[in-house]
């Protein structure tokens, strides 16, 4: 019984430190260097009765042209909106307009239109942050009955 805890409490450790690590990649982000990139699709998509927004991006970085469809670094690509947000999105970033692209310097395929923490990352961290500590506090209070 004491290694299902520890297993519990493993996957808690998981969580935290990615949560710490996308934290501390949004806030990063802010200070990546900056580019002129085009949207190159902007659509609804419809899945299952819900609408999506599908933003693609095209940008160039070191000589070399990338495409991304991610608004921010925390649970953000743009196909993961559903409406009303979709129809905001679709709004913001229309087909053929020029966007300011961040791109991240060690790996310049992975950039974004909305860099920083978003609302909903700083939701997605704080429910993944709690969830870990949640894991965590289980893991140990379990092993600790398990072994008494």
């Amino acid at each position: 019984m004491v290694i299902i805890y520890f297993v519990i409490g493993l996957v808690g450790v998981f969580l935290l430190a990615g949560g710490i690590r996308l934290h501390a990649r949004a806030r990063a982000s802010e200070r990546w260097p900056r580019v002129e990139g085009k949207v190159i699709t902007s659509e609804p998509v419809g899945y299952r009765g819900e609408k999506y927004a599908h933003v693609e991006f095209e940008y160039s970085a070191r000589g070399k042209t990338y495409t991304s469809n991610r608004l921010g670094v925390v649970g953000s690509d743009a196909g993961s909106f559903f409406d009303p947000r979709a129809s905001t999105i679709l709004t913001r970033y229309p087909l053929s307009t020029p966007v300011s692209v961040s791109y991240d310097p060690d790996n310049p395929s992975f950039a974004v239109l909305e860099p920083g923490l978003s609302r909903q990352g700083r939701a997605t961290l704080v429910a993944g942050t709690v969830l870990g500590a949640l894991f965590i506090v289980i893991g140990v209070v379990g092993a600790a009955a398990s072994i008494s």
